[in-house]
This record gives structure tokens, sequence and C-alpha cells, in this order.
């Protein structure tokens, strides 16, 4: 139900949660992950261009997590890297439908639903820690 890219964004958003201090080059991220670097690369540039990551360049350089951990909510990461399509009105077509019939407007509530909880957690929460403790058992986070 979540596609694959915003699974990813959560992934690396997740893991540099648990990596605060210095910046993280893409390729660790990528391995630790297990999320292809180029594909990684693509995610990491929307999430850049949105705020929530800082990309530093050169020697020494990588990502880091510029938004708020405390306040990261997996639609603010979820919204930048896929949609969340809402039904508003008839998918087939039909002029005569002025309103969803029952089928379109459950999987509309259904949308909804999964919108408002993504809005409503925050990344934290699911990790169940404090900023700068680690619990994800991604590989390479602190135990």
């Amino acid at each position: 139900m979540i596609p694959q890219t915003a699974e990813y964004a959560l992934r690396a958003v997740s893991y540099l949660i648990n990596h605060p201090v210095e910046p993280v080059r893409r390729a660790l991220i990528a391995e630790e992950t297990c999320v292809s670097a180029d594909y990684l690369h693509k995610i990491l540039q929307e999430l850049d261009r949105a705020g929530i990551v800082s990309t530093q360049r050169g020697p020494g350089g990588g990502y880091l997590l510029k938004a708020d951990p405390t306040t990261l909510t997996l639609w603010d990461v979820y919204s930048v890297v896929a949609d969340l399509p809402r039904i508003h009105s008839c998918p087939l077509g039909i002029k005569e439908h002025e309103q969803l019939c029952p089928l379109h407007q459950m999987l509309d509530d259904m949308t909804k639903t999964m919108e408002d909880s993504l809005k409503s957690t925050k990344i934290l929460e699911l990790m169940s820690i404090k900023p700068n403790e680690a619990s994800c058992n991604f590989p390479g986070t602190k135990e």
C-alpha cells in the first residue's frame, strides 16, 4: 500500500535520525538501509529540496537531518516523494454520478484515513526513541 519510494525515504530519514552528529555519505545510507545508491540519490535530492535533509558537499560531506525529529511526521516525508490520490469525482467518468458511488466513497474514505494517520504519526513515535537514541534495527545503528 505504501509506494516503494516512500518506504525508502522513510528508511533514509530514520537512519539519519539515528546519526545526528556527522554528515553520512549516501553510499553508507544506501548500504545500511538496503536501497540502491542511485535511487536513494534521487530521493535524498527531493528531501533536500523540501528542507527535510541537508547536503554537505566535499570531503567529510554527506547528508544530515535538517528537520526537527521531534515534530517530523510520516506525512512530511511521504508527501515529498509520493502522492496519495483522493477520489473527488466518478473514476469511470459517468456524468450522472454527481456524488461518489458507495464503492468509490469507501475507497476515498480509506485513503483519507491513511492520510490522517500519516499526518498524525511522528517518525520518532514509531522508532520508540528520543532524539539521539537509536532503536531502529538497521544495520550499523547503535544498540
